[in-house]
């Protein structure tokens, strides 16, 4: 069974709803929204992203990289980036052939949702 088939398995028996996409699956937890990356050729990575939580532009650019830096540094697993014109928080691992997705999607969640609040922190106080 792949990754995919997993993750949508998991989401179907704890009552997510979820939108099918090319690149994997769309959903939301607590309110915000969230999409699982399928990464078919790499079926031991395990991806889960918090999309577009800051638009760019050139008046927040710097502070944009500087709380980039500093969630990047003090939280454990996620990573901000850049994806598009906005920041992205990420949730990666390598995951063995038979994933206890039950041991580990929900913290996971939870630490890319307290990846953004630390992203806000620092950029709140990027910009004073």
């Amino acid at each position: 069974m792949t990754t995919r088939e997993l993750m949508e398995s998991y989401l179907s028996r704890e009552g997510f709803r979820f939108e099918k996409e090319d690149y994997g699956l769309r959903f939301k937890y607590e309110g915000s929204n969230f999409i699982f990356f399928a990464n078919e050729e790499d079926n031991g990575f395990f991806q889960l992203a918090m999309p577009g939580i800051l638009d760019i532009d050139s008046d927040n650019i710097l502070a944009v990289y500087k709380a980039m830096d500093k969630t990047n540094v003090e939280q454990k697993v996620i990573k901000c980036g850049i994806l598009g014109d906005s920041v992205w928080v990420f949730f990666e691992i390598l995951i063995d052939s038979s994933p206890e997705l039950d041991d580990f999607v929900i913290r996971a969640l939870d630490m890319l949702k307290e990846g953004q609040i630390k992203f806000y922190t620092e950029f709140r106080a990027c910009n004073q």
